[in-house]
């Protein structure tokens, strides 16, 4: 999305041992704008376009401690939420945390 989540999680200076990834289906949100996959304002953060509906790319997958979702409820109708649900769990490392 917009990018205000990342920015938030990152605001911790001291701590600069982990990265943060942002997908949205509307790259024209990304902070900076469209052809932006990396910003000033969210350090440590690299934005991707990827619809949630559609599998995440192989190099993506189990590599994430924690995957955290929000605003599903207003874009997914019945019937797509398992779909959503697997590919967000297809990002976790074993043991990771889905949010």
């Amino acid at each position: 999305g917009t990018g205000v989540f990342l920015q938030h999680l990152s605001g911790d200076s001291k701590k600069q041992n982990y990265t943060l990834v942002g997908y949205d289906t509307m790259p024209e949100i990304f902070p900076g704008g469209p052809k932006a996959m990396f910003n000033p304002c969210v350090p440590r953060a690299t934005f991707k376009k990827h619809d949630i509906l559609h599998p995440y790319p192989k190099q993506d997958q189990d590599s994430f401690d924690s995957v955290h979702t929000s605003f599903l409820g207003p874009v997914l109708v019945t019937g797509q939420w398992g779909n959503a649900f697997d590919n967000m769990v297809s990002l976790a490392k074993p043991g990771g945390w889905i949010q």
